[in-house]
Formats: structure tokens, C-alpha cells, sequence
């Protein structure tokens, strides 16, 4: 596994390394499939659905980086499962 951060708001020190950074380096190290788990969330939001759905994933896909032997994507966010959501109810 590895772990990487996204979303920095400002030029200043941030969490790292940022999640394109580590996706190139996984591509240039010869890891040829990266499934991006946001642990951080438990409902869909910008950070997942732009952030990673039309900035990052896009960015790595087969037919834009021209080779066939790196591939990324990502999970669904645990609160779209009926399971997951009754366990957060069950808290109240």
C-alpha cells in the first residue's frame, strides 16, 4: 500500500506526498494498477467527486498517459452501502 494526500489549499507546507506525485512515482517504479481508497471520508464530496474523479484518475488513464501498463481507480465511498450506513445509525 502507499498513502498519499490531496486537496492543499495554499502554497504552504502540506501533508505529503500529494497524490498525483505518488501515482507518478508508483507509474515510474513499474506498479501497474493503483485502486485509490479515500479513507478520510465517509460521504462523497468536491475532495472525491473533482478532486479525484475529473482531476486525478482522469490524468492516468490508459488512452492519456499513451501506455496500456498503468491503470487507476478508485473505490466508492463506504456510504453509499446499506451496511455501513445502518452501522453509523446504530451509533446514535
Amino acid at each position: 500500500y502507499s498513502v498519499s494526500y490531496q486537496s492543499q489549499m495554499n502554497e504552504k507546507t502540506w501533508l505529503g506526498p500529494c497524490t498525483q506525485s505518488q501515482l507518478n512515482y508508483l507509474k515510474n517504479n513499474k506498479i501497474k494498477e493503483v485502486v485509490i481508497i479515500p479513507i478520510s471520508f465517509v460521504c462523497e464530496n468536491l475532495e472525491t467527486k473533482y478532486d479525484l474523479d475529473i482531476q486525478i484518475v482522469p490524468q492516468f488513464n490508459p488512452l492519456v498517459i499513451g501506455s496500456k501498463d498503468f491503470n487507476v481507480s478508485r473505490v466508492e465511498i463506504p456510504a453509499v452501502n446499506e451496511k455501513f450506513v445502518e452501522m453509523l445509525i446504530s451509533f446514535l
